[in-house]
């Protein structure tokens, strides 16, 4: 025999549990005549004072910054909303009692992060404050400081970072983050540091005069001065949202802002970074003033025309959208220019600059800057970065000091660079400079109504409140913030909020129908409200299943004929679009020939079993086919037609409406519409009522459509709300000859119908 000695003790009797300064550790074994066998292995739990211990600072003289975010997120619409009246019920009832700091921070860290997402921005101290935001939120106001959003499959998180350039600038720049944020303030100390080797005066003085009237309070629009002061903010900026997890998958910037992105991407050191910028900024300073540049309302081959007797005085220095041109160069050529563009009907409009950049008047000061350039350790970006030279992803070829060089002479691209962008899927841009100037320039430059646009910091509102306002936007689009990093230069401690409100649902499993065991189902479950989920199914067709009824989803109740539930045809159309979308990877749908054999009665308070089945035609094709089925009754065909791949792409030309407004300049009542529609038996309820404005004219008719309040969250979940398709159906009517008759019609077929990308809220 092998005696083992083993450092525990088994407990046969009540026995005190001694404490020798280590954990103490139990097993806990259960061996039952009914067959029970298990063992547990327990560790003491940690101390209170660690379990209350506050989240440290190197500093304990940290300034707290004067404006909070508080978030909060839930699975469902339902369960936010419950956690937001327990929100308020917790802070009504603690007023005062704890620290503001302390509840955002618990908040923010200590809760699972789920798709249906609120974010509220609060002044400090201020709990009263936060409780007025949750009550406009729950009264659906819309008012600065509430962000809310729904995160679903489509969200694209991707995050362009877009670095200003010089015209920017403006005294007290950041001021308030170098005052209260000790991340933000050790690097503009550090820029400060490096560029103490280049610049006469100190960036602090620069950009913070002790006096207005200071003779540093002019230095700010001195090139010398303006340029490593926009690289100097813009880097602590980007370095900031690092930080706090916000991370650029793409840089972008404009002019001196691509100095900055470069830095960002590892093209070069922030040490190497400054000395180029800086030196950059004295050699033009250097330079004769007596240029000018000029922005020109018009497209880029008609300035070529306008200014190619000039070529040798004046250039293109911008192309910054499709009718908006920047020129530079000799003062009395641009003058002569303009005057010639004036006779053409062409709008100009003179920039205030010290010289003309991107001109042949920065030459001179090239041969000097490439030596500098040529000192430079050049690395490959670390990051994506878009080129404002060439307006495309650049590689190896800025890693030289050629390419800096011609970066001085050669036309910011910014046009291109943002239809680079958009090519590459990006729809969430952030504004890394002083004001948003480069947003509004990219709107311009790629689709209408495409991406969400957040500044940094904006003139005119507290740059707290500006940054936090961003940062809450971007958390409700479901970028991952690390809260840790956002409160790190902060005492914090945890305190006690309110739970997660469960909902309590019936999880029952009902056996009756066998075609729903859960073995039938997929893993691709939730794919869309009305199409369901996709069942793995042997053959080329594919079949999807949904359950759906008179309140599931609950706007269906609200489009009803003759006294009944009625599934309406956007409903089969959105099924169809869905499916498409699904099968054939593209948002861009075609549906042909659909025709409606039989139509689908919602019954009062009972589940329809749904199937549509895509038979495959070829590789760009499908047949569909839509039944339904009631319990113990058979499977009925209600519409059939076909789905393809759209080839064409989306019309560029837009619609003239005033044309349609002047045709069609017979109001009519929205309240007279929605009654005859209910005297032919045809009962539109709140969810089906989107017409707002109606027209008719000579068999045509015109009309704004808005999705109703109530579905506005949905929005995220279908390609086309059927309650917003169905409204535009309505105006239909409208435009067929006037008749005396009181039948009622529905549609019964669509030959075409074609979706190019969701159309939003409203028509």
């Amino acid at each position: 025999m092998i005696g083992i000695q083993l450092p525990v003790q088994v407990a046969i009797k009540l026995t005190s549990w001694p404490t020798n300064g280590k954990s103490r550790i139990a097993g806990v074994s259960s061996f039952g005549f009914s067959g029970t066998n298990a063992h547990i292995v327990l560790e003491e739990a940690p101390s209170h004072q660690v379990k209350n211990q506050k989240f440290k600072v190197e500093s304990q003289n940290v300034v707290e910054r004067p404006v909070h975010i508080f978030t909060m997120s839930a699975k469902t619409e339902k369960a936010l909303a419950d956690l937001v009246n327990s929100y308020q019920s917790y802070l009504e009832a603690e007023r005062n009692h704890k620290d503001l700091g302390d509840i955002c921070y618990t908040a923010n860290i200590g809760r699972a992060e789920f798709n249906h997402r609120l974010a509220l921005i609060t002044s400090e101290h201020e709990q009263q404050e936060l409780i007025e935001k949750l009550k406009q939120y729950k009264q659906g106001e819309n008012v600065p400081g509430i962000c809310s959003g729904q995160i679903t499959s489509q969200t694209k998180t991707k995050i362009a970072f877009l670095f200003t350039g010089q015209g920017s600038q403006y005294l007290q720049m950041g001021r308030q983050l170098y005052q209260t944020q000790p991340t933000f303030q050790k690097i503009i100390d550090q820029c400060s540091e490096i560029l103490g080797k280049y610049l006469e005066f100190s960036l602090l003085d620069v950009l913070y005069p002790a006096q207005v009237k200071d003779e540093t309070s002019t230095l700010i629009d001195q090139t010398a001065y303006t340029q490593p002061a926009i690289f100097s903010l813009g880097y602590a900026l980007a370095k900031l949202w690092e930080s706090w997890g916000i991370k650029a998958n793409v840089v972008m910037g404009h002019s001196v802002g691509e100095y900055v992105a470069a830095c960002v991407a590892g093209v070069f050191s922030l040490e190497d970074g400054l000395k180029l910028i800086a030196m950059r900024g004295q050699l033009m300073q250097q330079l004769p003033s007596g240029g000018q540049m000029v922005s020109v309302m018009a497209s880029e081959s008609q300035v070529i025309e306008a200014i190619e007797e000039y070529s040798s005085q004046v250039t293109i220095a911008g192309i910054n959208g499709p009718e908006s041109i920047v020129i530079s160069g000799n003062s009395g050529a641009i003058t002569t220019i303009c005057d010639i563009l004036k006779n053409m009907g062409i709008k100009t409009k003179q920039l205030q600059v010290s010289h003309a950049f991107h001109s042949p008047l920065m030459e001179p000061m090239l041969t000097e800057f490439e030596a500098v350039a040529k000192q430079v350790t050049y690395n490959q970006p670390k990051i994506p970065l878009i080129s404002n030279v060439t307006g495309e992803e650049v590689g190896a070829e800025i890693t030289t000091a050629e390419y800096w060089v011609g970066h001085v002479r050669k036309p910011v691209r910014f046009a291109q660079s943002m239809k680079t962008l958009e090519e590459q899927g990006y729809e969430t841009f952030l504004e890394i400079g002083p004001k948003p100037i480069l947003l509004g320039m990219g709107r311009q430059c790629v689709t209408e109504d495409v991406g969400e646009w957040l500044p940094s910091l904006r003139p005119g509102i507290e740059e707290w409140q500006q940054m936090l306002s961003s940062l809450g936007q971007l958390y409700v689009k479901g970028a991952k913030i690390d809260w840790s990093g956002f409160e790190k230069d902060y005492n914090r401690q945890k305190v006690a909020l309110p739970t997660y409100p469960f909902q309590r649902e019936r999880y029952w499993i009902e056996t009756k129908n066998k075609f729903w065991s859960k073995q039938q189902l997929s893993t691709d479950q939730n794919l869309h409200p009305l199409l369901g989920q996709k069942l793995n199914c042997a053959g080329e067709q594919q079949i999807f299943a949904s359950q759906i009824g008179e309140k599931s989803p609950n706007y269906l109740s609200n489009h009803r004929v003759f006294n009944q539930a009625l599934f309406p045809t956007t409903g089969y159309l959105e099924i169809a679009i869905a499916a498409g979308n699904h099968q054939l990877k593209t948002p861009q749908i075609v549906i042909e020939d659909l025709t409606i054999s039989r139509g689908w009665i919602l019954p009062a308070g009972e589940l329809t079993n749904a199937q549509t089945i895509l038979t495959p035609t070829d590789s760009q094709s499908y047949k569909f086919q839509i039944f339904s089925q009631l319990e113990e009754e058979e499977w009925k065909l209600h519409t059939t037609g076909k789905i393809r791949k759209e080839s064409t792409p989306p019309p560029q030309t837009k619609i003239d409406l005033e044309k349609y407004k002047s045709e069609c300049n017979q109001a009519i009542e929205v309240k007279q519409h929605y009654q005859k529609c209910q005297q032919v038996g045809i009962d539109y309820g709140n969810s089906f009522q989107g017409i707002q404005q109606l027209w008719s004219g000579s068999n045509q008719a015109l009309a704004y459509i808005k999705l109703p309040e109530e579905l506005i969250t949905q929005t995220s979940d279908y390609n086309f709300h059927p309650a917003l398709l169905d409204a535009a159906l309505q105006v239909i009517s409208h435009a067929l000859p006037p008749t005396d008759s009181d039948q009622t019609y529905l549609p019964v077929g669509i030959e075409q119908f074609k979706v190019y990308k969701n159309p939003g809220l409203s028509l």
